[in-house]
């Protein structure tokens, strides 16, 4: 559902020239157009979009308009281009996507549409968009439906460019005779995404009519992604499309079910006559039945080149007709079919006679038939038929033999092994056995998807592409500790040789996708969003999809190991400092945990040396089982100790602890923080500040905790000689009433 501020929006910005009008239409009318409020009938709003100079957007509101036909006289001014736009509510606030909730109806009497700029010098835009015409009627006269008369012979005379966008042709028809039951025009036009139905022409054309101009003839006509069925002519050619234009392209359309029943005429769904040229890609024709020449198209001294086209079920020529497609020429201008990657299965000709089923080729001079790439299976036994002229077929493949060929070059005469949509099976010899000099490198198949994969291309209108078996990954295990975002593996398919492939992470049955949300694929690389760790998860569980370019997907579950590699042990926390006196037995330990080791499972060995790396002291004894210290320390000292941890493939780790010896005296040290002993070590005199003079006893000990001197002082600094010891450490004590003190120091 679209909104009319959508259309608007769009409208403005692709309108650059010309201002633009908008115009409301009813059914009814009664208003000026002017607003919603007040639309206007359907030919008043034409008939004012023609002369008020500007281009106009005509809105009409859902509801069927009888009031045919609709005519617009071009006067010759200024070109303004009108556009129809149907299905708007009352309101004009939304659109409809119902194509028939806007109905032009001629009752089966009237025509519908007369763009007549015969004379006028005008070049402009008829668009029509998201509506029905049906039920349009003419006698002796041309397009029940459209008659775009633009003029062939004068200079003066108008191109009226018809733009049709999803628009439903239904039931119209020329009786008597006339030409175009859909449309009639001899100017350009783009028709796309449209639907011509049972639509019939008493002479040419069931559904389009395509007249040719001698002012400005090379004007382009085209019709793309669109559906003709059972359309029909009663009188001369053409079921669906008749064209004398010099430029044609058809593509991506279908063409279905065009019964003649019986009538007289050369049929054909397209019919190409008097030096025309039509081009025509990526179409399907099948269940065709016509009378005489050419099933699916003929070709009558003209032009064509038809390629990655589909022509199935067809039938020609209840009366001495011939192939699905068929060329005619009797004048001296030389014309050229040229076929190429196309496919013709399960066509007749007169009565599955043995004469041209797939294609008949009656040529004069130098008329060239050309085919490349294409196959040709149960069309009778005689499915390429030349008359006159030069017929070639290259790189193709027939059940059986060209018939009276001038030159056939690398041809299978197999079975091609088509599926029942016939496309090919993964062993058909058609697979990569046509020539990539035939096409051209922009071309895709009928399915809209790459035509040439790998270094070649496939026979036929459909480019065989294997479906996808599966997603493989270049690794499946990574060590843990990885960095984030880390890269995995590479993706690959064993799907078809150079196609393109995605890949997704996609859900699966909930445990084979558990953890797609620890990925990220990037292109062709899986990465793993978090650092992994074995010892917290070992293994990740995802499920990856890959998608061709024809959107066929396969899909795989994997799972991502985390390999357990050896990590260093960890010092959990500090080694508390230790304290031992001079001549006494020492014993303390370490608990186990103080280390700890990542790897589950891993056992630590201790070992224990000074933190320079020397040995311990000879009576400092260290039992690495129960991590324990012993000993009676000979003399006061500070040892720096480092314990160290190792695990079983050798990775370590060390922390350090102070082991103090302190006198044998036992005199617990106080705190310093109101008296400085200074310098430390000393030479000569050691002094002692106090923070205020106090009554203290001063004692000095020798390493073996022997009184060397005491005395007491009331004073706030004091000056110690020391000259007469020997070199060694000392302990000088200091006792008050606040408790004691006791300080090593070291004569120099």
């Amino acid at each position: 559902m679209k909104t009319l501020l959508q259309f608007v929006l769009v409208l403005i910005t692709v309108t650059s020239v010309k201002s633009q009008n908008i115009i409301y239409v009813s059914p009814t009318g009664g208003g000026t157009g002017e607003t919603t409020n007040s639309p206007i009938d359907l030919q008043s709003a034409i008939d004012t979009a023609l002369v008020n100079g500007e281009d106009d957007i005509l809105y009409l509101q859902e509801g069927s308009y009888t009031s045919t036909p609709y005519t617009a006289y071009y006067q010759g001014s200024d070109a303004m281009n009108i556009a129809l736009i149907g299905g708007w509510s009352s309101n004009y606030s939304t659109q409809s996507d119902n194509i028939s909730a806007t109905a032009i109806s001629g009752t089966n009497s009237e025509r519908l549409f007369l763009l007549n700029g015969i004379g006028a010098a005008v070049d402009a835009d008829f668009s029509m968009e998201m509506m029905l015409l049906e039920n349009g009627q003419t006698a002796s006269e041309n397009g029940a439906g459209i008659l775009v008369a633009g003029g062939q012979n004068d200079p003066d005379d108008s191109n009226i460019h018809l733009v049709i966008n999803k628009v439903e042709f239904l039931n119209n028809q020329t009786t008597i005779t006339g030409s175009g039951g859909a449309i009639y025009t001899d100017c350009s036009f783009d028709i796309s995404d449209a639907y011509f139905n049972r639509n019939t022409a008493a002479s040419n054309g069931g559904a389009l009519f395509v007249g040719q101009r001698t002012i400005n003839f090379m004007l382009e006509r085209n019709v793309s992604n669109s559906t003709f069925k059972a359309n029909k002519n009663t009188g001369n050619q053409g079921s669906s499309i008749w064209t004398v234009a010099r430029t044609m392209n058809i593509e991506n359309s279908e063409f279905k079910g065009e019964d003649n029943g019986g009538s007289s005429g050369n049929g054909s769904s397209v019919y190409v006559a008097n030096g025309g040229t039509v081009n025509i890609d990526r179409c399907e024709f099948s269940n065709i039945t016509i009378n005489y020449w050419g099933s699916a198209v003929q070709v009558w001294d003209a032009n064509a080149e038809i390629s990655n086209s589909l022509f199935v079920n067809n039938k020609a020529g209840a009366n001495n007709g011939y192939g699905t497609i068929s060329f005619y020429h009797n004048n001296s201008v030389d014309r050229e079919v040229k076929i190429t990657n196309c496919t013709f299965a399960d066509n007749a000709s007169q009565n599955f006679s043995p004469l041209g089923g797939g294609v008949h080729f009656r040529g004069n001079g130098n008329d060239a038939l050309k085919i490349y790439n294409s196959i040709f299976y149960n069309n009778g036994p005689s499915p390429l038929y030349k008359e006159s002229g030069d017929a070639s077929i290259t790189n193709s493949l027939s059940e059986f033999a060209a018939t009276n060929f001038d030159s056939e070059t690398d041809v299978i005469i197999d079975d091609p092994q088509l599926n029942t949509d016939y496309r090919l099976t993964s062993n058909s010899p058609c697979i990569d056995a046509g020539s990539i000099t035939y096409i051209s490198p922009e071309w895709t198949d009928l399915d809209g998807a790459t035509r040439v994969l790998g270094e070649n291309v496939d026979m036929g209108s459909y480019e065989y592409n294997a479906v996808p078996l599966g997603v493989s990954l270049t690794n499946n295990t990574i060590d843990e500790n990885n960095a984030p975002n880390f890269l995995v593996a590479i993706l690959s398919t064993d799907g078809q040789t150079g196609d393109s492939h995605t890949y997704e992470l996609h859900s699966g049955n909930g445990t084979n996708d558990a953890d797609n949300g620890s990925f990220t694929i990037v292109n062709d690389e899986l990465h793993i969003t978090p650092s992994t760790n074995f010892e917290t998860q070992s293994s990740y569980f995802i499920n990856l999809l890959v998608r061709d370019s024809r959107d066929q997907t396969a899909e795989t579950a994997h799972i991502i190991m985390i390999a357990d590699i050896n990590e260093s042990p960890e010092l959990s926390g500090v080694l508390a400092d230790k304290t031992a006196q001079v001549d006494a037995n020492m014993s303390f330990s370490f608990n186990a945990n103080v280390f700890n080791d990542p790897d589950l499972g891993d056992e630590l060995t201790y070992t224990s040396t000074l933190d320079n790396g020397n040995l311990l002291p000879s009576w400092l004894s260290f039992n690495p089982n129960t991590i324990t210290y012993s000993g009676i320390p000979p003399m006061i000292e500070d040892l720096e100790i480092k314990l160290i941890a190792t695990d079983r493939d050798g990775l370590s780790a060390a922390g350090t602890f102070t082991l103090s010896i302190t006198p044998s005296v036992g005199i617990e040290n106080l705190s310093r923080s109101n008296i400085k002993v200074y310098p430390n070590p000393a030479t000569n005199t050691i002094s002692i500040e106090l923070n205020e003079a106090k009554e203290l006893i001063y004692t000095i000990y020798d390493p073996l905790g022997t009184e060397l001197f005491q005395n007491s002082y009331k004073a706030a600094n004091l000056d110690f000689p020391i000259d007469h010891l020997s070199k060694g450490y000392y302990f000088i004590q200091i006792n008050g009433d606040e408790g004691q003190l006791t300080i090593p120091f070291i004569k120099q």
